[in-house]
Protein backbone atom coordinates (compact mmCIF):
# COMPACT_ATOMS: atom_id res chain seq x y z
CA UNK A 1 0.00 0.00 0.00
CA UNK A 2 1.39 3.57 -0.64
CA UNK A 3 1.80 6.92 1.18
CA UNK A 4 -0.84 8.41 -0.61
CA UNK A 5 -2.98 5.94 0.14
CA UNK A 6 -2.74 5.75 3.44
CA UNK A 7 -2.76 9.81 3.59
CA UNK A 8 -6.03 9.47 1.57
CA UNK A 9 -7.77 7.31 3.39
CA UNK A 10 -6.70 9.41 6.91
CA UNK A 11 -8.01 12.57 5.30
CA UNK A 12 -10.95 10.89 4.23
CA UNK A 13 -11.92 9.79 7.48
CA UNK A 14 -11.28 12.78 9.10
CA UNK A 15 -13.39 14.99 6.79
CA UNK A 16 -16.28 12.26 8.14
CA UNK A 17 -15.72 12.77 11.62
CA UNK A 18 -15.09 16.62 11.13
CA UNK A 19 -18.93 16.45 9.21
CA UNK A 20 -20.11 15.22 12.71
CA UNK A 21 -19.70 19.03 14.36
CA UNK A 22 -20.26 22.13 14.14
CA UNK A 23 -17.88 24.10 12.35
CA UNK A 24 -19.63 27.41 14.53
CA UNK A 25 -18.82 29.59 11.64
CA UNK A 26 -21.45 32.29 11.49
CA UNK A 27 -22.83 33.96 8.02
CA UNK A 28 -22.18 37.53 7.14
CA UNK A 29 -24.69 39.74 7.78
CA UNK A 30 -26.66 41.85 5.14
CA UNK A 31 -26.87 44.66 7.01
CA UNK A 32 -29.30 46.14 10.37
CA UNK A 33 -32.81 47.54 9.71
CA UNK A 34 -32.83 50.33 11.59
CA UNK A 35 -35.44 53.26 11.88
CA UNK A 36 -39.08 53.40 12.21
CA UNK A 37 -41.89 51.63 11.33
CA UNK A 38 -45.49 51.86 10.83
CA UNK A 39 -46.92 50.66 14.35
CA UNK A 40 -49.03 47.84 14.44
CA UNK A 41 -52.77 48.92 16.04
CA UNK A 42 -53.77 46.75 18.84
CA UNK A 43 -55.22 43.21 18.64
CA UNK A 44 -54.38 43.12 14.68
CA UNK A 45 -51.98 40.06 15.70
CA UNK A 46 -54.31 37.88 15.33
CA UNK A 47 -54.11 36.09 12.10
CA UNK A 48 -56.95 37.16 9.72
CA UNK A 49 -58.59 34.05 7.92
CA UNK A 50 -60.80 36.42 5.60
CA UNK A 51 -63.40 33.99 5.67
CA UNK A 52 -66.66 35.69 4.75
CA UNK A 53 -69.90 33.28 5.40
CA UNK A 54 -72.82 33.20 7.65
CA UNK A 55 -72.93 29.18 8.45
CA UNK A 56 -70.23 28.16 10.88
CA UNK A 57 -69.90 24.72 11.03
CA UNK A 58 -69.41 22.72 14.02
CA UNK A 59 -66.36 20.51 14.51
CA UNK A 60 -66.18 17.71 16.29
CA UNK A 61 -62.06 16.08 17.75
CA UNK A 62 -62.38 12.87 18.34
CA UNK A 63 -59.67 11.78 21.00
CA UNK A 64 -56.34 11.26 18.76
CA UNK A 65 -55.28 7.33 18.24
CA UNK A 66 -52.37 7.10 20.61
CA UNK A 67 -50.32 5.28 17.96
CA UNK A 68 -49.38 2.62 20.59
CA UNK A 69 -48.39 -0.60 18.68
CA UNK A 70 -49.30 -3.58 19.40
CA UNK A 71 -45.80 -5.69 18.84
CA UNK A 72 -44.17 -4.82 22.74
CA UNK A 73 -40.45 -4.92 20.92
CA UNK A 74 -41.41 -2.04 19.31
CA UNK A 75 -42.86 -0.53 22.16
CA UNK A 76 -39.36 -0.59 24.14
CA UNK A 77 -37.68 -0.38 20.99
CA UNK A 78 -39.46 3.53 20.73
CA UNK A 79 -39.43 4.31 24.13
CA UNK A 80 -43.16 4.14 24.02
CA UNK A 81 -44.76 4.71 26.79
CA UNK A 82 -48.53 3.84 26.01
CA UNK A 83 -49.90 5.95 29.74
CA UNK A 84 -48.35 8.47 28.29
CA UNK A 85 -49.28 8.19 24.74
CA UNK A 86 -53.32 7.82 25.86
CA UNK A 87 -52.75 11.14 27.65
CA UNK A 88 -50.89 12.73 24.99
CA UNK A 89 -54.06 11.97 22.85
CA UNK A 90 -56.46 13.56 24.71
CA UNK A 91 -54.18 16.76 25.39
CA UNK A 92 -53.52 16.57 21.60
CA UNK A 93 -56.76 16.84 21.06
CA UNK A 94 -57.83 19.70 23.48
CA UNK A 95 -54.51 21.73 21.86
CA UNK A 96 -56.71 21.18 18.20
CA UNK A 97 -59.27 22.36 19.27
CA UNK A 98 -58.43 25.40 20.88
CA UNK A 99 -56.30 26.08 17.72
CA UNK A 100 -59.36 25.76 15.52
CA UNK A 101 -61.55 28.13 18.12
CA UNK A 102 -58.98 30.96 17.67
CA UNK A 103 -59.23 30.76 14.26
CA UNK A 104 -63.07 32.19 14.68
CA UNK A 105 -64.23 31.01 11.62
CA UNK A 106 -66.20 27.90 12.88
CA UNK A 107 -69.04 26.96 15.23
CA UNK A 108 -68.87 24.61 18.10
CA UNK A 109 -65.67 23.28 18.37
CA UNK A 110 -65.36 20.16 20.86
CA UNK A 111 -62.88 17.09 22.13
CA UNK A 112 -65.22 13.91 21.43
CA UNK A 113 -65.36 11.29 23.39
CA UNK A 114 -66.11 9.13 19.61
CA UNK A 115 -66.71 9.57 16.16
CA UNK A 116 -70.12 8.65 16.27
CA UNK A 117 -71.10 11.94 18.05
CA UNK A 118 -73.20 13.77 15.62
CA UNK A 119 -71.33 17.15 14.12
CA UNK A 120 -70.81 18.61 10.68
CA UNK A 121 -67.18 18.31 10.67
CA UNK A 122 -64.46 16.38 12.02
CA UNK A 123 -60.91 16.33 12.43
CA UNK A 124 -59.59 12.84 13.15
CA UNK A 125 -55.48 12.72 14.68
CA UNK A 126 -53.23 10.22 15.07
CA UNK A 127 -49.85 10.17 17.09
CA UNK A 128 -47.11 9.11 14.78
CA UNK A 129 -44.00 10.19 17.17
CA UNK A 130 -43.76 12.42 19.97
CA UNK A 131 -40.33 12.04 21.85
CA UNK A 132 -40.23 15.84 23.54
CA UNK A 133 -37.65 16.57 20.31
CA UNK A 134 -40.11 15.59 17.37
CA UNK A 135 -43.51 15.28 17.24
CA UNK A 136 -45.58 14.11 14.36
CA UNK A 137 -49.64 13.82 13.89
CA UNK A 138 -51.29 12.55 10.61
CA UNK A 139 -54.59 14.65 10.36
CA UNK A 140 -57.73 13.46 8.54
CA UNK A 141 -60.50 15.85 7.75
CA UNK A 142 -63.83 14.60 7.48
CA UNK A 143 -67.23 15.75 6.96
CA UNK A 144 -70.70 14.44 7.99
CA UNK A 145 -71.44 13.40 4.35
CA UNK A 146 -68.56 11.20 4.66
CA UNK A 147 -66.68 13.16 2.05
CA UNK A 148 -62.84 13.29 2.98
CA UNK A 149 -61.54 16.89 2.66
CA UNK A 150 -58.11 16.18 2.97
CA UNK A 151 -55.30 14.10 4.43
CA UNK A 152 -52.20 15.70 5.88
CA UNK A 153 -48.71 14.65 8.31
CA UNK A 154 -47.87 17.43 10.33
CA UNK A 155 -44.54 17.72 11.69
CA UNK A 156 -42.23 19.66 14.18
CA UNK A 157 -38.73 19.95 15.25
CA UNK A 158 -38.10 21.48 19.18
CA UNK A 159 -35.40 24.16 19.61
CA UNK A 160 -32.60 22.85 21.53
CA UNK A 161 -33.13 27.10 22.99
CA UNK A 162 -36.81 26.78 23.59
CA UNK A 163 -36.55 26.45 27.33
CA UNK A 164 -33.83 28.88 27.17
CA UNK A 165 -36.04 31.66 27.01
CA UNK A 166 -38.33 32.67 29.51
CA UNK A 167 -41.05 34.08 28.01
CA UNK A 168 -41.83 30.06 27.12
CA UNK A 169 -41.91 29.31 30.81
CA UNK A 170 -45.61 27.10 30.97
CA UNK A 171 -45.59 26.86 27.51
CA UNK A 172 -46.39 23.72 25.69
CA UNK A 173 -43.09 23.11 23.05
CA UNK A 174 -45.61 21.59 20.35
CA UNK A 175 -47.75 24.46 20.10
CA UNK A 176 -46.71 25.48 16.67
CA UNK A 177 -47.70 21.76 15.85
CA UNK A 178 -51.39 22.74 16.47
CA UNK A 179 -51.91 26.35 14.61
CA UNK A 180 -50.70 24.39 11.71
CA UNK A 181 -53.10 21.61 11.71
CA UNK A 182 -56.02 24.82 12.71
CA UNK A 183 -54.16 27.07 9.27
CA UNK A 184 -54.44 23.83 7.10
CA UNK A 185 -58.52 23.19 8.39
CA UNK A 186 -59.36 26.34 7.51
CA UNK A 187 -57.87 26.60 4.10
CA UNK A 188 -59.77 23.67 3.76
CA UNK A 189 -62.74 25.26 4.61
CA UNK A 190 -62.45 28.27 2.31
CA UNK A 191 -62.89 25.74 -0.49
CA UNK A 192 -66.36 25.30 0.32
CA UNK A 193 -69.19 26.68 -1.23
CA UNK A 194 -72.26 27.99 1.49
CA UNK A 195 -74.73 26.07 -0.21
CA UNK A 196 -72.20 23.05 0.40
CA UNK A 197 -71.98 23.98 4.04
CA UNK A 198 -75.30 24.52 4.48
CA UNK A 199 -76.26 20.95 3.02
CA UNK A 200 -74.19 19.28 6.06
CA UNK A 201 -75.96 21.02 8.63
CA UNK A 202 -79.23 19.67 7.27
CA UNK A 203 -77.44 15.74 6.67
CA UNK A 204 -76.21 15.87 10.66
CA UNK A 205 -79.83 16.81 11.55
CA UNK A 206 -81.05 14.08 9.55
CA UNK A 207 -78.42 11.33 10.65
CA UNK A 208 -79.36 12.58 14.31
CA UNK A 209 -83.12 12.10 13.84
CA UNK A 210 -82.16 8.89 11.76
CA UNK A 211 -80.39 7.47 14.47
CA UNK A 212 -83.59 7.41 16.69
CA UNK A 213 -85.79 6.43 14.09
CA UNK A 214 -84.44 5.37 10.44
CA UNK A 215 -87.99 4.28 9.38
CA UNK A 216 -89.19 7.93 9.93
CA UNK A 217 -86.03 9.85 8.08
CA UNK A 218 -84.41 7.42 5.82
CA UNK A 219 -86.55 9.12 2.90
CA UNK A 220 -84.63 12.54 3.23
CA UNK A 221 -81.07 11.29 2.57
CA UNK A 222 -79.49 8.98 0.37
CA UNK A 223 -76.20 6.71 0.50
CA UNK A 224 -74.13 5.59 -2.85
CA UNK A 225 -72.29 2.63 -3.03
CA UNK A 226 -68.98 4.79 -1.80
CA UNK A 227 -70.73 5.15 1.56
CA UNK A 228 -71.26 9.32 1.01
CA UNK A 229 -74.66 10.67 1.91
CA UNK A 230 -76.55 12.99 0.10
CA UNK A 231 -79.92 15.03 0.57
CA UNK A 232 -82.91 14.33 -0.53
CA UNK A 233 -85.47 16.32 1.01
CA UNK A 234 -86.36 17.90 4.34
CA UNK A 235 -89.28 17.11 6.88
CA UNK A 236 -91.97 19.42 7.25
CA UNK A 237 -91.78 22.31 9.90
CA UNK A 238 -94.70 20.64 11.22
CA UNK A 239 -93.57 16.94 11.09
CA UNK A 240 -94.72 16.00 14.85
CA UNK A 241 -91.84 13.35 14.73
CA UNK A 242 -89.19 16.03 13.58
CA UNK A 243 -90.48 18.42 16.30
CA UNK A 244 -89.73 15.49 18.77
CA UNK A 245 -86.38 15.19 17.70
CA UNK A 246 -85.24 18.89 18.10
CA UNK A 247 -85.03 19.11 21.82
CA UNK A 248 -82.91 16.18 22.11
CA UNK A 249 -80.43 17.54 19.17
CA UNK A 250 -80.05 20.81 21.74
CA UNK A 251 -79.45 17.98 24.77
CA UNK A 252 -76.97 16.17 22.85
CA UNK A 253 -75.07 19.03 21.93
CA UNK A 254 -75.25 20.18 25.69
CA UNK A 255 -73.62 16.52 26.67
CA UNK A 256 -70.77 17.20 24.55
CA UNK A 257 -70.86 21.01 25.92
CA UNK A 258 -70.54 19.73 29.70
CA UNK A 259 -67.72 16.74 29.06
CA UNK A 260 -65.58 19.78 27.78
CA UNK A 261 -64.77 20.15 31.33
CA UNK A 262 -64.07 16.49 32.06
CA UNK A 263 -61.32 16.44 28.95
CA UNK A 264 -59.53 20.32 30.16
CA UNK A 265 -59.60 18.93 33.87
CA UNK A 266 -57.40 16.25 32.84
CA UNK A 267 -55.42 18.11 31.08
CA UNK A 268 -55.23 20.20 34.03
CA UNK A 269 -54.26 17.60 36.01
CA UNK A 270 -51.00 16.53 34.15
CA UNK A 271 -50.38 19.42 32.79
CA UNK A 272 -47.45 20.27 35.22
CA UNK A 273 -45.59 16.66 34.93
CA UNK A 274 -46.04 16.85 31.24
CA UNK A 275 -44.57 19.70 30.71
CA UNK A 276 -41.74 18.89 32.65
CA UNK A 277 -41.22 15.81 31.20
CA UNK A 278 -40.85 17.54 28.01
CA UNK A 279 -38.09 19.92 29.57
CA UNK A 280 -36.26 17.39 31.53
CA UNK A 281 -36.51 14.73 28.50
CA UNK A 282 -35.16 17.26 25.68
CA UNK A 283 -31.49 17.46 26.53
CA UNK A 284 -31.07 13.81 27.18
CA UNK A 285 -32.59 13.03 23.93
CA UNK A 286 -30.23 15.62 21.90
CA UNK A 287 -27.34 13.70 24.14
CA UNK A 288 -28.25 11.15 23.08
CA UNK A 289 -28.03 11.50 19.44
CA UNK A 290 -24.61 13.51 20.18
CA UNK A 291 -23.15 10.74 21.63
CA UNK A 292 -24.12 8.17 18.79
CA UNK A 293 -22.98 10.23 16.04
CA UNK A 294 -19.99 10.69 17.85
CA UNK A 295 -19.54 6.79 18.69
CA UNK A 296 -20.23 5.73 14.74
CA UNK A 297 -17.74 8.51 13.33
CA UNK A 298 -14.87 7.68 16.17
CA UNK A 299 -15.69 4.04 15.28
CA UNK A 300 -15.13 4.86 11.29
CA UNK A 301 -12.64 6.65 11.62
CA UNK A 302 -10.51 4.11 14.28
CA UNK A 303 -11.70 1.06 12.25
CA UNK A 304 -9.65 2.95 8.85
CA UNK A 305 -6.55 4.07 10.97
CA UNK A 306 -6.43 0.68 12.31
CA UNK A 307 -6.77 -0.90 8.26
CA UNK A 308 -3.88 1.49 7.26
CA UNK A 309 -1.70 0.62 10.26
CA UNK A 310 -1.95 -3.64 9.27
CA UNK A 311 -1.71 -2.55 5.67
CA UNK A 312 1.47 -0.80 6.27
CA UNK A 313 3.00 -3.60 8.49
CA UNK A 314 2.22 -5.35 5.22
CA UNK A 315 4.03 -3.27 2.69
CA UNK A 316 7.29 -5.32 1.59
CA UNK A 317 8.68 -1.74 0.91
CA UNK A 318 8.28 -0.28 4.32
CA UNK A 319 10.71 2.51 5.77
CA UNK A 320 11.77 3.29 9.52
CA UNK A 321 9.89 6.57 8.74
CA UNK A 322 6.40 4.88 7.75
CA UNK A 323 6.91 2.09 10.49
CA UNK A 324 6.42 4.84 13.08
CA UNK A 325 3.38 6.52 11.01
CA UNK A 326 2.07 2.83 10.94
CA UNK A 327 2.55 2.21 15.00
CA UNK A 328 0.99 5.78 15.20
CA UNK A 329 -1.83 4.77 13.35
CA UNK A 330 -2.40 1.71 15.01
CA UNK A 331 -2.56 3.42 18.71
CA UNK A 332 -4.70 6.12 17.30
CA UNK A 333 -6.87 3.92 15.95
CA UNK A 334 -7.30 1.59 19.16
CA UNK A 335 -7.73 5.10 21.24
CA UNK A 336 -11.12 6.05 18.92
CA UNK A 337 -12.65 2.70 18.83
CA UNK A 338 -12.71 2.82 22.64
CA UNK A 339 -13.66 6.36 22.39
CA UNK A 340 -16.50 5.18 19.81
CA UNK A 341 -17.25 2.48 22.43
CA UNK A 342 -17.48 5.18 25.41
CA UNK A 343 -19.96 7.58 23.38
CA UNK A 344 -21.77 3.89 22.67
CA UNK A 345 -22.16 3.11 26.01
CA UNK A 346 -22.79 7.23 26.75
CA UNK A 347 -25.85 7.14 24.08
CA UNK A 348 -27.25 4.17 26.30
CA UNK A 349 -26.98 5.85 29.71
CA UNK A 350 -28.86 8.81 27.87
CA UNK A 351 -31.58 6.39 26.77
CA UNK A 352 -32.14 4.74 30.22
CA UNK A 353 -32.49 7.86 31.45
CA UNK A 354 -34.99 9.11 28.96
CA UNK A 355 -37.24 5.16 29.43
CA UNK A 356 -37.24 6.43 32.95
CA UNK A 357 -38.79 9.76 32.70
CA UNK A 358 -41.54 7.74 30.64
CA UNK A 359 -42.16 5.38 33.37
CA UNK A 360 -42.47 8.19 35.82
CA UNK A 361 -44.91 10.23 34.26
CA UNK A 362 -46.54 7.04 33.13
CA UNK A 363 -47.40 6.35 36.63
CA UNK A 364 -48.16 9.33 37.56
CA UNK A 365 -50.99 9.67 34.77
CA UNK A 366 -53.18 6.91 34.60
CA UNK A 367 -56.20 7.54 33.50
CA UNK A 368 -59.11 8.20 36.00
CA UNK A 369 -62.77 7.87 35.53
CA UNK A 370 -65.15 10.11 34.12
CA UNK A 371 -67.53 10.82 36.56
CA UNK A 372 -70.86 12.82 35.45
CA UNK A 373 -73.94 13.55 37.36
CA UNK A 374 -77.23 14.93 36.75
CA UNK A 375 -80.65 15.45 38.32
CA UNK A 376 -81.75 12.72 35.98
CA UNK A 377 -79.34 10.13 35.27
CA UNK A 378 -75.80 9.17 36.56
CA UNK A 379 -73.64 8.52 33.78
CA UNK A 380 -70.19 6.30 35.04
CA UNK A 381 -66.92 5.35 33.59
CA UNK A 382 -64.92 6.56 30.30
CA UNK A 383 -66.59 9.74 28.28
CA UNK A 384 -67.26 6.83 25.52
CA UNK A 385 -69.16 4.84 27.88
CA UNK A 386 -70.97 7.75 29.30
CA UNK A 387 -71.84 9.22 25.77
CA UNK A 388 -73.18 5.45 24.59
CA UNK A 389 -75.49 5.36 27.99
CA UNK A 390 -76.47 9.14 27.25
CA UNK A 391 -77.50 8.40 23.73
CA UNK A 392 -79.49 5.23 25.20
CA UNK A 393 -81.18 7.45 27.75
CA UNK A 394 -82.50 9.82 24.63
CA UNK A 395 -83.49 6.84 22.13
CA UNK A 396 -85.61 5.91 26.24
CA UNK A 397 -87.05 9.91 25.85
CA UNK A 398 -87.63 9.74 22.22
CA UNK A 399 -89.80 6.50 22.32
CA UNK A 400 -91.72 7.63 25.15
CA UNK A 401 -92.93 10.47 23.85
CA UNK A 402 -94.11 8.37 20.53
CA UNK A 403 -96.21 6.37 23.15
CA UNK A 404 -99.34 7.92 23.04
CA UNK A 405 -100.83 9.07 26.26
CA UNK A 406 -103.20 6.20 28.08
CA UNK A 407 -105.90 7.24 30.60
CA UNK A 408 -105.79 5.24 33.64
Amino acid sequence: MSKRFLLWMMLSSLVVLSGCQTTGRSSTAVGPSVGPTVATPLGEEKKNYNINSNIFLDVAIPVFDPGIPEDLDKLEKDSIWPQLRRAEANRFSLMTKEALQKTGVFGSVSVAPSPQVTSELYVLGKIIESNSEDVEISIEVVDISGRRWGKETFKHRVSPGFYRDKRNDGEDSYGPIFEDIADHVVSLLKRKREAQKEELKHIADIRFAQSFSPEAFSQHITTDRNGYVSLVSLPAENDPAYSRIRPLRVQDQLFLDRIQSQYEGFSAKVDESYLTWQEETLPVILDAKKAKRQSVARGILGAVLIGAAVAGAVDSDSSGLQDVATVGAAIGGGLLVKSALDKNREAKVHSATIDELGESLDIEIDPQLVELEDKTIELTGTAQEQYTQWKSHLKKIYELEQTPDVEL
